[in-house]
């Protein structure tokens, strides 16, 4: 399985090929392809998830929250209710051992956002 580069890492490659570093020793520093590289290299864009068909803790937040009458403070509560249920959506989606390991840090954040 490829090696998954940090946003770290993807700065790094871009200095080393500014000082002068060719993109074969790049690779072989960070144990990726010079393929993905030259793609670092090029600005292309990281994968991202895109929109998913399905989200059903984002539906299930955002059905609870339309029954709700929520004042000024709490519905900047519920904006972020909603962004960390979307969160979690992508999450569910995604086969990535580094979004499974991310859910700690969106349920801290998710409890913190509900306290009163």
């Amino acid at each position: 399985m490829p090696r998954r580069l940090t946003e770290d890492d993807v700065k790094r490659i871009r200095a080393l090929h500014v000082e002068g570093c060719r993109p074969s020793e790049i690779a072989a520093t960070f144990d990726v392809s010079r393929r993905h590289v030259d793609r670092i290299l090029a600005g292309e864009r990281r994968s991202r998830l895109g929109d998913l068909e399905e989200r059903p803790v984002a539906d299930a937040v955002g059905s609870l929250l339309d029954r709700l009458e929520l004042g000024e403070r709490d519905q900047m509560r519920a904006t972020m209710a909603m962004q960390l249920a979307a969160k979690l959506d992508q999450v569910i989606a995604s086969d990535s051992a580094a979004s499974a390991a991310s859910w700690r840090r969106w349920r801290t954040r998710w409890r913190s956002c509900l306290m009163v």
